[in-house]
């Protein structure tokens, strides 16, 4: 006998479209944390504007909140359009399946998510690495450009790698942490050497990462890693009356020895690309295992 049911199709989209719609507005706000811009930099200017001061943690979440508002309210246009409705086809059902080929369906779908986010993770956490290990290679490699940092930058000049003489501005610098957290983002704004004006524009900003501001040499350099300053940082400068450039630019700073030559960071910080995926995998490990020994002793409610 022939069981005769409703295509789920139009249900399909209705799920499929959202999904994807909030994991693109998902990425976009990692994105965005990632760069300290976007959505999640304008909510960190808007706290710091009623506070002076802001929390990461806060504004991302607020971000994906936002997203979430955003895929519901596309999510109803498009029903409101028709894009979701579609005429029900009629197809044949197979037989339902018994408990023991549900049960083992399920265990290898639980099998295969697991085994793909552990797969993922090692290749992202090892693909990170790889891609740091050739930064730091060619940061060795490089010849520096040296830049007047009081004058203006150039259009149009490339400035991967520059050697900026300068100190740090006579106002200070930026550093923006977590709450009860040393560790944190150091921007500095330098200026010429001789500089003792405050009011001067700045046109280099050297970004970097510790717990404490080190002290510079006479000669910084810097990789430019196509970061930006942030609207947030540009208004808590203009707060202590640093002046930033139109043309200023964000470089990542590239750490030296005494005698001048870059160092070597790599063997040293390997082990921060591996404990992030050795600690989720482990999870995923025992999530999945968890899940699918449920499934191989669970049985379902008549």
């Amino acid at each position: 006998m022939k069981v005769i049911v409703a295509s789920n199709a139009p249900q399909g989209r209705a799920v499929a479209i959202p999904m994807t719609l909030f994991g693109v507005g998902m990425a976009y706000v990692f994105w965005s944390r990632f760069n300290n811009s976007g959505l999640v930099g304008w909510f960190d200017a808007l706290q710091a504007r009623g506070r002076g001061s802001y929390d990461e943690t806060l504004s991302f979440l607020l971000s994906l909140f936002a997203v979430a508002l955003a895929t519901g309210a596309a999510s109803w246009v498009l029903s409101l359009f028709g894009v979701f409705a579609g005429a029900t086809a009629s197809v044949p059902r197979a037989k339902p399946a018994s408990l023991e080929e549900m049960l083992a369906a399920q265990r290898r779908v639980v099998l295969r998510v697991g085994a793909g986010l552990f797969v993922a993770i090692w290749v992202g956490g090892l693909g990170a690495y790889a891609y740091y290990a050739e930064r730091t290679k060619h940061e060795m490699q490089a010849t520096y450009q040296p830049v007047d940092v009081a004058a203006p930058v150039g259009a149009g000049v490339p400035l991967d790698f520059v050697a900026l003489r300068g100190k740090v501005h006579p106002l200070g610098y930026l550093h923006v942490h977590e709450k009860n957290e040393q560790d944190g983002t150091f921007f500095v704004p330098l200026v010429a050497p001789a500089a003792r004006d405050g009011a001067v524009p700045v046109h280099w900003f050297v970004q970097l990462e510790g717990s404490y501001m080190p002290d510079l040499p006479p000669v910084v350099r810097g990789h430019d890693v196509g970061g930006t300053l942030s609207q947030t940082a540009r208004e808590a400068f203009a707060r202590e009356g640093i002046i930033v450039a139109p043309d200023a630019i964000l470089v990542s700073y590239v750490a030296t020895d005494e005698a001048g030559n870059v160092v070597d960071s790599r063997p040293n910080d390997w082990i921060y690309f591996i404990c992030g995926p050795a600690v989720l995998s482990l999870l995923i490990l025992v999530f999945t295992f968890a899940a699918w020994i449920r499934l191989g002793t669970g049985r379902l409610k008549e």
